[in-house]
Protein backbone atom coordinates (compact mmCIF):
# COMPACT_ATOMS: atom_id res chain seq x y z
CA UNK A 1 0.00 0.00 0.00
CA UNK A 2 1.23 3.45 -0.82
CA UNK A 3 1.56 5.64 2.27
CA UNK A 4 -0.34 8.44 0.51
CA UNK A 5 -3.29 6.09 -0.01
CA UNK A 6 -3.44 5.30 3.70
CA UNK A 7 -3.21 9.00 4.58
CA UNK A 8 -5.99 9.89 2.12
CA UNK A 9 -8.27 7.12 3.42
CA UNK A 10 -7.59 8.19 7.00
CA UNK A 11 -8.56 11.75 6.08
CA UNK A 12 -11.72 10.47 4.37
CA UNK A 13 -12.78 8.46 7.43
CA UNK A 14 -11.96 11.21 9.94
CA UNK A 15 -13.64 13.92 7.86
CA UNK A 16 -16.83 12.04 7.13
CA UNK A 17 -17.36 9.84 10.17
CA UNK A 18 -15.74 11.77 13.04
CA UNK A 19 -18.95 12.17 15.01
CA UNK A 20 -20.31 8.72 14.30
CA UNK A 21 -22.75 7.67 17.00
CA UNK A 22 -24.90 4.72 16.16
CA UNK A 23 -26.61 1.90 17.99
CA UNK A 24 -25.59 -0.66 15.38
CA UNK A 25 -22.32 -1.36 13.69
CA UNK A 26 -22.13 -0.16 10.13
CA UNK A 27 -20.64 -2.57 7.61
CA UNK A 28 -17.72 -1.57 5.41
CA UNK A 29 -16.37 -3.62 2.52
CA UNK A 30 -12.80 -3.06 1.35
CA UNK A 31 -12.24 -4.12 -2.26
CA UNK A 32 -8.72 -5.36 -2.87
CA UNK A 33 -7.97 -5.82 0.81
CA UNK A 34 -5.08 -8.31 0.68
CA UNK A 35 -2.43 -7.00 3.06
CA UNK A 36 0.50 -5.98 0.87
CA UNK A 37 2.35 -3.44 3.01
CA UNK A 38 -0.67 -2.39 5.08
CA UNK A 39 -4.46 -2.22 5.25
CA UNK A 40 -7.25 0.23 6.05
CA UNK A 41 -8.73 -2.02 8.77
CA UNK A 42 -7.29 0.03 11.65
CA UNK A 43 -9.09 3.15 10.38
CA UNK A 44 -12.51 1.66 11.13
CA UNK A 45 -13.19 1.58 14.87
CA UNK A 46 -14.79 -1.79 15.72
CA UNK A 47 -17.16 0.02 18.11
CA UNK A 48 -18.90 1.47 15.07
CA UNK A 49 -17.80 -0.62 12.09
CA UNK A 50 -17.76 -4.22 10.96
CA UNK A 51 -14.90 -4.27 8.45
CA UNK A 52 -14.64 -7.02 5.84
CA UNK A 53 -11.96 -7.38 3.21
CA UNK A 54 -12.64 -8.71 -0.28
CA UNK A 55 -10.05 -9.97 -2.76
CA UNK A 56 -9.44 -12.54 -5.46
CA UNK A 57 -7.08 -14.62 -3.34
CA UNK A 58 -7.03 -15.72 0.26
CA UNK A 59 -4.53 -14.12 2.59
CA UNK A 60 -4.00 -11.70 5.43
CA UNK A 61 -6.86 -9.19 5.77
CA UNK A 62 -9.13 -11.08 3.32
CA UNK A 63 -12.52 -12.20 4.64
CA UNK A 64 -14.26 -12.84 1.31
CA UNK A 65 -12.59 -14.51 -1.67
CA UNK A 66 -14.45 -14.06 -4.95
CA UNK A 67 -14.79 -16.85 -7.50
CA UNK A 68 -15.57 -14.33 -10.24
CA UNK A 69 -14.44 -10.70 -10.02
CA UNK A 70 -17.51 -9.57 -11.95
CA UNK A 71 -20.18 -11.64 -10.19
CA UNK A 72 -20.10 -11.25 -6.43
CA UNK A 73 -22.50 -14.08 -5.67
CA UNK A 74 -20.83 -14.50 -2.28
CA UNK A 75 -22.43 -11.23 -1.10
CA UNK A 76 -26.13 -10.49 -0.61
CA UNK A 77 -27.86 -7.35 -1.88
CA UNK A 78 -27.75 -4.32 0.43
CA UNK A 79 -25.20 -5.99 2.71
CA UNK A 80 -22.94 -2.95 3.30
CA UNK A 81 -23.21 0.66 4.39
CA UNK A 82 -19.90 1.72 2.84
CA UNK A 83 -17.63 0.27 0.15
CA UNK A 84 -14.03 1.46 -0.14
CA UNK A 85 -11.16 0.68 -2.47
CA UNK A 86 -7.82 2.37 -2.36
CA UNK A 87 -5.56 -0.05 -4.20
CA UNK A 88 -7.62 -2.16 -6.60
CA UNK A 89 -9.67 -0.27 -9.18
CA UNK A 90 -6.69 0.59 -11.35
CA UNK A 91 -6.02 -3.16 -11.72
CA UNK A 92 -9.55 -4.15 -12.77
CA UNK A 93 -10.03 -4.71 -16.51
CA UNK A 94 -13.79 -4.00 -16.51
CA UNK A 95 -14.32 -1.51 -13.65
CA UNK A 96 -17.92 -0.76 -14.68
CA UNK A 97 -18.81 -4.36 -13.74
CA UNK A 98 -17.23 -3.77 -10.34
CA UNK A 99 -19.31 -0.61 -9.92
CA UNK A 100 -22.46 -2.60 -10.72
CA UNK A 101 -21.59 -4.99 -7.90
CA UNK A 102 -20.80 -2.10 -5.54
CA UNK A 103 -24.19 -0.56 -6.25
CA UNK A 104 -25.92 -3.89 -5.59
CA UNK A 105 -24.21 -4.58 -2.25
CA UNK A 106 -24.73 -1.05 -0.92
Amino acid sequence: MHQSSFINMKHFVQSNFKALDTKKNLRVLDIGSLDVNGTYRTLFDPKFWTYEGLDMENGKNVDIVLDDPYDWKEIKNNAYDLVISGQALEHIEFPWKTFENIERVL
